[in-house]
């Protein structure tokens, strides 16, 4: 595939320029107004363009220098040929050297089916986007609010649900309000976490699941003191995460556990009882017989599922119901870099899993901010709208110096 460049007056004007060049097999990748038109980026099928563009001659692959192109697929072909029929075949104990190998390659399986579901979810969203366009026959007016959270990031379809009431209001700050309003209705009732008890924290790889774990730690510490806390690496044999354990537990002043499969989970809690915080921190590889106990021991304990703030809407649903155990709470990484985390938000309102925690970018020391429903939704209009004020000050910035540099060439 390659992206193509489509600049429009409207976004109609835009979708249908699109569908006449490229036809309707055509993936949105971004939509942003520039000045008075609007700006399509689209990802296409390069055999699309091969009758209208002569093929650029393909340079053969260098061994041993640049290498050459691969499908992704056949890359992962070539892994899983490498760590054998079974690269889920691990042992329990010790640092197995297959260990690295099986990860990367359960990895590459989960990416590969991570694409084609954005794909796939680009697609509708593009499908939406020209129905809706096509039902009002004209580029949608939308308020200067709507305009600027479609501009950070809000689904589209979310916003659609959400226009008729906002966009009636008389200004930005009520506008905001109602926003606020609306959001904390449609997510799910959530309530702090309380820490007195077992915790599993689970998330998918990069997700920030080992450094929650470590903020979740913290925050016990903070409560019932470090003789009271304890952390546990369950299953996690990815090369280096035990040690990584240990430096977690080392700087929240915590013993730290370690077990490879249910059973030895199970004695280790029960030696454990008289802790008032349990964190056990997992993988992402469990066979069959662990992950039957580990439903059954879950169910008298709090499962929290960590989701990157950044993650598209498709990734965060994804995510949330692959778990392997039923979630109890949704904690949010990542919040550190001005992340605006609509999409994740409405993968929250579609599956009604409660919000109950995120980390905000502060040292890890610090614990984990703990949040209702209502807080968390306060915190990312706040966010949002320290974003657009700075924005604005800037646009009316801008046009008070070209109205002084109009006055001073007329006065000339």
């Amino acid at each position: 595939m390659q992206l193509e460049r489509v600049v429009a007056k409207d976004i109609r004007s835009a979708f249908d320029e699109v569908k006449e060049r490229f036809g309707e097999d055509v993936l949105v990748v971004s939509n942003q107004k520039l000045g008075r038109s609007v700006e399509l980026i689209v990802a296409v099928d390069i055999a699309v363009n091969s009758a209208a563009n002569e093929p650029a001659p393909q340079k053969p692959a260098v061994m041993g220098g640049l290498v050459g192109q691969v499908a992704f697929e056949d890359a992962l072909k070539k892994v899983a040929d490498r760590v054998g029929t079974h690269p889920w075949n691990v042992t329990a104990g010790g640092d197995n050297p297959n260990a690295d190998d099986a990860f990367d390659a359960q990895r590459l399986r989960e990416l590969t089916t991570l694409i084609k579901g954005e794909f796939a979810a680009l697609r509708q969203e593009f499908h939406l986007a020209k129905r809706l366009s096509d039902q009002y026959g004209k580029p949608h007016e939308t308020s200067v609010l709507m305009d600027e959270l479609y501009a950070s990031g809000f689904p589209l379809a979310l916003g659609h649900l959400l226009e008729h009431e906002i966009g009636a209001a008389s200004d930005l700050g009520q506008g905001l309000d109602q926003l606020q309003t609306l959001l904390t209705q449609s997510l799910a009732v959530s309530q702090p976490v309380q820490l007195r008890g077992v915790h599993w924290v689970l998330g998918t790889a990069g997700s920030g699941k080992s450094s929650m774990a470590a903020r979740l730690v913290h925050s016990a510490v903070d409560e019932f003191g470090e003789d009271a806390v304890v952390l546990v690496s369950f299953c996690d044999r990815k090369g280096g995460a035990w040690s990584q354990t240990q430096l977690s537990a080392a700087g929240a002043g915590v013993a730290a556990y370690r077990a490879q499969t249910a059973e030895n989970l199970q004695a280790l809690l029960e030696a454990l009882s008289g802790m008032d915080c349990i964190v056990i921190d997992t993988g992402t590889q469990f066979d069959p017989e662990d992950l039957a106990q580990m439903c059954e021991r879950a169910k008298q304990d709090t499962v929290h599922c960590v989701v990157a703030a950044d993650v598209s809407e498709y990734a965060a649903r994804h995510q949330m119901a692959a778990c392997p155990l039923a979630v109890d709470t949704v904690c949010v990484s990542r919040m550190d870099g001005g992340t605006l985390p609509w999409p994740l938000t409405a993968a929250l309102i579609d599956s009604q899993l409660p919000v109950s925690g995120y980390s905000d970018g502060v040292p890890v020391r610090s614990g984990m901010t703990q949040c209702t429903a209502s807080q968390w939704v306060a915190h990312l209009v706040a966010q949002f709208a320290q974003s657009l004020e700075a924005k604005l000050m800037q646009a009316s910035a801008r046009q008070r110096g070209e109205n002084s540099v109009l006055v001073d060439t007329l006065a000339c």
